[in-house]
């Protein structure tokens, strides 16, 4: 008999005996209505795409590990470099330049010691030593000593020019018009705004006068430039 002749008598035995009080176990009687497990079923269809999520944090950025290294190339021989000055040499340079300073510093300093005569108004040092020379001399010979011909721009450099005039005599001031006849200017060229001219002056006379001297009563006048006077430098 085969076991689906067999299950049917099997349960109406089991409900008999339920009915009769000889048994109360469930799971002999779910043991008894279980059959055989079935087969799986097949997959159903997939579903619809469902909607795009939001987008999510940004990852962290991570540094990967060093690629492997490129092949070597060795480069032509470049030209050969001009030789350098060696550090001691520089230096020496240096302090000649220095020295040199030193030197012309000195020299301008020297020449000022040969100054026997002086006079100041305010911070304009004025002073000569006595020499009687040309406009052109004079305007070496305070070069030389770090100065230029004595220019009054004042009244005041006016009389502190005169202290040393009296003690010497008639000197050259720097005011001239060799660039320009007529048009007094000072050494840098530029046009006077102080003047102390003496009656008369400047007249040019015999169409030669192009410096300018300052007599001891203080006046100026227009005198040639290849005459000779004390020169009296500013400083």
């Amino acid at each position: 008999m085969s076991m689906t002749q067999i299950l049917p008598i099997v349960v109406a035995l089991i409900i008999l005996e339920m009915h009769l009080g000889l048994t109360e176990d469930p799971d002999q009687i779910n043991l008894c209505l279980r059959g055989r497990d079935g087969r799986d079923g097949r997959d159903g269809k997939e579903g619809a795409i469902g909607p795009k999520g939001e987008k999510g944090d940004r990852g962290e950025s991570v540094q990967g590990p060093p690629g492997k290294a490129g092949p070597y190339v060795k480069g032509e021989k470049g030209e050969p470099g001009s030789p350098g000055t060696p550090m001691y040499e520089k230096r020496i340079t240096e302090l000649e330049t220095e020295l040199q300073k030193l030197k012309d510093n000195y020299s301008v300093h020297e020449k000022r010691f040969t100054f026997t005569v002086w006079s100041t108004s305010g911070s304009t040092v004025f002073g000569s030593r006595k020499d009687s020379a040309t406009f052109e001399e004079g305007l070496k010979i305070c070069s030389e000593a770090g100065g230029q011909i004595a220019t009054p721009k004042s009244q005041s450099e006016n009389d502190a020019i005169i202290e040393i005039v009296k003690a010497t005599n008639v000197a050259y001031i720097g005011i001239n018009d060799r660039e320009t006849e007529g048009t007094f200017v000072d050494l840098n060229n530029q046009p006077l705004k102080f003047t102390k001219w003496k009656t008369g002056e400047p007249n040019n006379s015999a169409n030669s006068e192009d410096c300018t001297i300052l007599l001891p009563d203080g006046v100026w006048n227009d005198v040639p430039c290849q005459r000779k006077y004390i020169i009296i430098c500013q400083f």
